[in-house]
């Protein structure tokens, strides 16, 4: 509410304004940053608003100091208006006049848990940015939301981060996305060589790399954001032709085999000839019948018998021819 209304009535101006103090050097916003402004700053850069000589004591500047002051406490209630002591600092009793500033100051001392445990407590969600980009798959949006918001309260404590770059690199080490991975490894590279974009970079130089790059990505309907990189994609397609490939010579191997079991039984079942007799069939062996050993014994003891001189050498039995060998005696 204070922002809003300091921005509309413009207390933000640079010549009326009543909320920019400069420390060190460098003009700190009251509102975001009054942890790092002392109240003794305040006072004195404040005293040509409300000292009765000042040079901005008749101007739009005080009106707008007085503006400010009762919207203050008339958000406070009324028991800790009257708490005179906790805001004696806030004014200048002597002229009766409380400057604004001073009095935000000590609200936000007072209502703020300014304290190791609240600073440790900040430093360990900043520092925790790494595993909480891998929670939102990598959304720089958030990344970077998350990270200002944190910084932001550890300035207003008069808090600082030392290793922020350190910290956002291996932030964006985590992203779920190859390409923009390997971009941000470049500009790692860069900002350690000082080199490039990354010459004399800051923070928030990276933090503008790393959002554009994420934007233009994500805005690239040829690119699948979090999905595998063209190199991956590569090999992803030899696997699956390697795979393709194997299946194949599995299902042929397997034809194969069925094809010679489908052979060798055709065989087995083609009609058989007399070893040794003609006819142009394809010569198989015979099948012992094993089922009468005595008859099978009477049936081979014939075959062994040469025939004499004066006998054929070749004999009829039943349907089937046989040949005697001579050199197989039988």
């Amino acid at each position: 509410a204070v922002e809003r209304r300091a921005k509309n009535i413009g207390w933000y101006d640079s010549q009326q304004g009543i909320l920019t103090f400069n420390v060190d050097g460098e003009d700190l916003d009251l509102l975001t940053d009054y942890g790092r402004i002392k109240l003794d700053a305040i006072k004195t850069q404040s005293e040509p608003v409300f000292m009765h000589n000042g040079a901005k004591r008749n101007a739009r500047t005080a009106q707008n100091n007085d503006m400010m002051q009762v919207m203050l406490f008339d958000s406070l209630t009324h028991n800790a208006q009257k708490d005179e002591y906790e805001f004696k600092d806030g004014g200048n009793p002597e002229q009766n006049i409380i400057v604004a500033a001073a009095l935000y100051k000590v609200i936000m001392k007072l209502t703020t848990l300014d304290t190791k445990i609240t600073d440790k407590a900040l430093r360990d969600i900043i520092q925790g940015l790494p595993a909480y980009c891998l929670q939102v798959q990598g959304d720089i949006d958030k990344v970077h939301t998350r990270f200002n918001n944190t910084y932001a309260q550890l300035k207003a404590r008069g808090e600082d981060v030392s290793d922020k770059e350190a910290l956002l690199f291996n932030t964006y080490a985590q992203v779920p996305d190859k390409d923009y991975r390997d971009y941000m490894k470049r500009q790692k590279d860069d900002y350690y060589d000082n080199a490039g974009d990354m010459k004399n970079a800051t923070y928030l130089t990276i933090m503008k790399k790393a959002a554009g790059k994420y934007n233009t990505m994500k805005q690239d309907a040829t690119h699948t954001w979090g999905g595998p990189s063209e190199e991956d994609q590569k090999v992803i397609a030899l696997e699956a032709l390697l795979d393709k490939n194997l299946k194949l010579t599995k299902d042929l191997q397997a034809k194969l085999k069925a094809k010679g079991n489908n052979n060798n039984n055709n065989n087995n079942n083609d009609g058989q000839s007399d070893e040794g007799g003609g006819g142009g069939k394809t010569k198989t062996k015979n099948k012992k019948n094993t089922s009468n050993k005595t008859r099978q014994k009477e049936d081979e003891a014939w075959k062994k018998v040469a025939p004499k001189d004066s006998e054929a050498k070749s004999k009829q039995v039943g349907k089937k021819t046989w040949n005697w060998c001579m050199h197989h005696q039988a």
